[in-house]
């Protein structure tokens, strides 16, 4: 069996839908990051930053599909930029469907699991798909 290996720690949390994106929030100014600053807040350099569970779900900004391959992607596949309620803009990988194209501003959910297999590895992490209903 091959051992599970995450893309970047601490990237996902489990929320009240599931499991979702782990970010942070200043405790002084409100900005919400994505992965999550390290130490200090972008904004405002307040160091006081609480952690946050985003929301599952976004509106697609842009995409494009690539026809070259890449590091644990082969093509075509899809990357794109979706935009959280938080005021997020996340770039991720994006799960493309037969029959679902992608149009900019479409509701486009989370979803986490296996990125790609590499020698006895499984590289965890996440994508956005079309979301359903």
């Amino acid at each position: 069996m091959a051992e599970k290996v995450w893309i970047r720690e601490g990237i996902v949390a489990e929320g009240p839908e599931g499991e979702a994106l782990a970010g942070n929030r200043c405790k002084a100014c409100g900005q919400v990051y994505f992965p999550k600053a390290e130490q200090v807040c972008l904004n405002c350099l307040e160091k006081q930053l609480e952690e946050v569970v985003l929301s599952r779900k976004g509106k697609l900004c842009s995409y494009t599909v690539v026809h070259m391959p890449a590091s644990g992607f082969q093509p075509p596949y899809a990357v794109g930029f979706v935009d959280l309620p938080e005021g997020v803009r996340v770039f991720t990988p994006l799960e493309m469907e037969e029959g679902k194209p992608f149009e900019e501003g479409m509701e486009m959910e989370v979803r986490v699991g296996t990125l790609w297999e590499e020698e006895d590895k499984e590289v965890m992490g996440f994508k956005f798909a079309v979301a359903e209903g």
